[in-house]
């Protein structure tokens, strides 16, 4: 997942490693109520 650095996360994350990078974006998605609006090209 494309995950931008200006997202902040409780704990490190290597965003180039599999696991780190998916638990970012489900992060992300969470944050977003469920949306996949933070990767929309809007």
């Amino acid at each position: 997942m494309q995950i931008h650095r200006s997202h902040r996360f409780s704990v490190p994350l290597d965003l180039f490693a599999l696991d780190d990078n998916l638990e970012a974006a489900y992060i992300v998605w969470a944050r977003a109520g469920g949306s996949f609006a933070p990767w929309s090209c809007a």
